[in-house]
This record gives C-alpha cells, sequence and structure tokens, in this order.
C-alpha cells in the first residue's frame, strides 16, 4: 500500500513530497505545487491536504497514483449477477434438444458447461457439435 497520509495528522518533525501536482486556496491563497514539492509536517499546506503528501524518501514506485481510490472500490464492488440461461421453448421436440457431454474451455464461442442443454440450431452446437449429444441417448430414450 503506498505511504500517503490518509486523512492522518502529518508528524511536524518530518519533511513530506506532494505525490501529484495540485493547486488550493486553502490554507494560502493561490499556493500551486508540482509533483515532488518537498515540504514540513508542520506546514499549514501539508496540515490541510495530507492525502496529497508521502513521506519523502519514499520510492516513487510506492506513491499513490489518482487511480488508487477507484482501483480500490472496484475490489469492493459487487459483482452484476449472471445473466439467466436462455429458456427453451417448452413445445420444442425433445429430438431437436442437444446436450453438451464435455465441458469447453476455450472456443470461439466462450466456455460451454457440461450438461448445458441446448436446441440443434444454437450456434454453440453448430460450432463445436463434436461435444454434444442427443437428449434422448443421454436420457436413454
Amino acid at each position: 500500500m503506498p505511504t500517503a497520509i490518509r486523512r492522518r495528522k502529518p508528524d511536524p518533525n518530518l519533511v513530506y513530497q506532494a505525490w501529484m501536482p495540485f493547486s488550493t486556496d486553502v490554507p494560502v491563497v493561490g499556493f500551486s505545487a508540482v509533483r515532488g514539492t518537498r515540504l514540513r509536517g508542520d506546514n499549514p499546506i501539508v496540515r490541510e491536504h495530507p492525502d496529497l503528501f508521502v513521506i519523502d524518501g519514499t520510492p516513487e514506485s510506492e506513491w499513490p497514483t489518482p487511480f488508487d481510490d477507484e482501483i480500490a472500490a472496484a475490489e469492493f464492488r459487487p459483482k452484476a449477477a449472471p445473466k439467466p440461461a436462455p429458456r427453451i421453448d417448452p413445445s420444442t421436440p425433445v429430438g431437436d434438444l442437444r446436450v453438451c457431454h464435455s465441458e469447453v474451455l476455450g472456443s470461439s464461442v466462450g466456455q460451454i458447461a457440461q450438461g448445458l442443454i441446448v436446441h440443434k440450431n444454437d450456434f454453440r452446437y453448430t460450432v463445436v457439435p463434436e461435444v454434444f449429444s442427443d437428449f434422448m441417448d443421454t436420457i436413454g430414450g
């Protein structure tokens, strides 16, 4: 984790570096800092904006980036619910159904789960028919 001072009170005896350029009117009107600006921890700019500074000497590879908050939020964002499987019309003749008998992990149509039942006109069956069997053969009919 980067060593940015996130909402903590900076140590007044340490020197800090701005990890990104910024401008502010609080507490000094018209203050601008470039990336790498060094200020002491007792400076009012550092005390007011501690999240824009890292402790001097922190390797740049450990400095925060403007994307860190979004990345952290994305890790905890709930995943979208999977789309429900398409329904097969109940009036479909059983002889038109095919069952996948081997899981397919990589193909031009993506992953196909073992046990998936599709219509004989389904695009997955037309691409990899060798992994499908007639439904009637599967249930012993």
